[in-house]
């Protein structure tokens, strides 16, 4: 539970969640909105695809291996040219890679269940 402990000039307002304090600013607005966006992404391509990350990784475990080496050298090509030729931004590079690392949690948790 995340209990509100006082304002701060820093921040907006500072919080305490299980024991640790953090402040509301605006960094913290920006984490939880690119958060947001990257569950909007995520239900938009569990649509699109199904549920083929989990398909695929019941095959083979690592795959989230795979993907993000895959994401790493689609980054390392659009750092390196500044360029693409489809559209798809070094925005959205991090926010796949960001994606599949949750994906990964995800269904690390859902095997501990």
């Amino acid at each position: 539970m995340i209990e509100f402990v006082e304002d701060s000039e820093e921040a907006d307002n500072v919080y305490v969640d299980n024991n640790y304090t953090y402040v509301d600013n605006d960094k913290i607005r920006l984490h939880e909105g690119i958060c947001k966006s990257l569950n909007h992404m995520y239900r938009a391509k569990n649509a699109d695809y199904g549920d083929s990350f989990t398909k695929v990784r019941e095959e083979y475990p690592n795959v989230v291996l795979i993907h993000l080496m895959e994401k790493i050298e689609r980054l390392k090509t659009i750092d390196k040219n500044m360029t693409t030729k489809v559209d798809e931004s070094r925005e959205d590079t991090l926010k796949d890679i960001a994606n599949y690392c949750i994906m990964e949690l995800v269904e690390m948790q859902m095997e501990n269940k």
